[in-house]
């Protein structure tokens, strides 16, 4: 979870570091990969998505 307001390498590293993950073979559903247009280092943005990780965290 994070947005291209954080840094214009930030999206395209999250997408690398998630590919790798499915490449040693960590099944797909243990991931998700969010970018958020108006993503960035803030505390309204972790506030925001912190219930809806924690959700999928916790598996609802």
């Amino acid at each position: 979870m994070a947005g291209p307001a954080e840094s214009e390498t930030m999206v395209p590293l999250m997408i690398e570091a998630r590919n790798a993950l499915l490449a040693r073979g960590v099944p797909a559903a243990n991931l998700m990969l969010k970018a958020p247009v108006d993503g960035k280092h803030a505390e309204w943005f972790w506030r925001r998505e912190f219930g809806p990780a924690y959700h999928w965290l916790l598996g609802n």
